[in-house]
């Protein structure tokens, strides 16, 4: 029983014990030349963390290809570069493009003194105005995974607790047998 015990605790709390999460895990931007377009990042997690962008010549996602800053590209991107966490903040990222292009880019989040982090892949559509339809931003986005969030937490608990009594009746029957 000691041992059923030890088991329900280590699937129960393995479950839940996560340093950093991010939504969403991508953000798109749309914008004119010169124009500063923002989105909206949510982060799960405790520490201070850790911010710094990358970016690639190609649109691929291998993320050994990200190893230009954004200066190279002409884009300005704006953000916090370290702020601390306790369960739940936000954080806005802004991109200023300085010439027409499409850039590939991966915001990475890391905890302080830890090599545990997650990326966000950017992508920046920087155009002359013409055919622009309007702006993606991860706020709108965030704000629908937040939900899923609290129900992927919610479904997971329950699931745990049918799989602890489903248990519990195993082990009584066999314990009834002998």
């Amino acid at each position: 029983m000691r041992e059923f015990i030890f088991l329900f605790f280590f699937i129960f709390f393995t479950g839940f014990v996560s340093g950093i999460r991010v939504s969403p895990t991508e953000i798109s931007f749309e914008e004119k030349v010169g124009e500063k377009s923002c989105g909206n990042i949510s982060i799960f997690g405790d520490g201070v963390i850790i911010v710094e962008d990358r970016w690639s010549i190609n649109e691929e996602r291998n993320f050994l290809d990200y190893d230009y800053k954004s200066g190279f590209f002409g884009l300005d991107v704006i953000y916090e570069k370290e702020f601390l966490v306790e369960n739940y903040s936000e954080m806005d990222v802004c991109v200023k493009g300085k010439k027409t292009d499409f850039y590939s880019g991966v915001l990475l989040l890391r905890i302080k003194d830890s090599n545990e982090g997650v990326g966000v892949w950017m992508n920046v559509n920087v155009s002359d105005g013409e055919n622009i339809l309007g702006r993606i931003s991860g706020k709108i986005i965030g704000e629908s995974n937040v939900k899923v969030e609290g129900i992927f937490l919610i479904s997971s608990f329950i699931f745990l607790l049918l799989l602890l009594l489903v248990l519990v009746i195993y082990f009584r029957k066999e314990k009834k047998t002998i």
